[in-house]
């Protein structure tokens, strides 16, 4: 078996062994973040459509409400034509229940679009959480490879990897070296 001694040895020192911690320790710590912002990301965007929803069903209600209260000053105006021998069905008091009638469509059309709009920006709210979802999910590949990259350029300038085969000789000289 291998002791601690053999693998900090075999992965070149106890600089070496730190800077491969560091970063995988960098990678994983990268991907856990882009994670859980993704997660929050869609839990956003499901709650976004959610409440688009919410707001189409408050807008039906309400103009439902509106036409049934309608309908029942339509009927008390009725009443009150009957009650004062006035025929409902034709001349002037007719023209005033197809006004009544058509101002309460209006409002509840009204009602019904205000809420189709407020939905419609929630809905954009919600692609636009699932954007930065996924985003944040494709973040964790660039900041895995920026980790890996800087791990292995701290490595090579801690091994010497990228070490120059020229060096200055001093005045009016240059040397090569083989890199050893």
């Amino acid at each position: 078996m291998f002791g601690l001694d053999t693998l900090i040895s075999a992965i070149g020192g106890p600089a070496s062994a730190l800077n491969v911690a560091s970063t995988l320790f960098n990678i994983w710590g990268g991907n856990q973040q882009a994670r859980q912002q993704g997660a929050m990301y869609g839990y956003m965007a499901e709650k976004d459509r959610q409440q688009a929803a919410l707001l189409e069903g408050t807008a039906q209600v309400s103009a439902d409400k509106l036409r049934l209260q309608g309908k029942r000053d339509a009927s008390a105006i009725n009443a009150q034509y009957g009650a004062s021998g006035v025929d409902p069905t034709s001349g002037s008091a007719a023209v005033v229940q197809g006004e009544l009638s058509r101002r309460v469509e209006l409002d509840a059309l009204n009602t019904m679009l205000q809420g189709k709009y407020q939905a419609y920006g929630q809905r954009v709210q919600a692609a636009e959480a699932d954007a930065a979802a996924t985003n944040a999910r494709n973040s964790s590949v660039w900041n895995t490879g920026k980790s890996l990259l800087g791990g292995l350029s701290k490595e090579a300038e801690l091994s010497k990897w990228g070490k120059p085969k020229y060096y200055g000789g001093g005045y009016g000289g240059s040397q090569w070296s083989d890199g050893q």
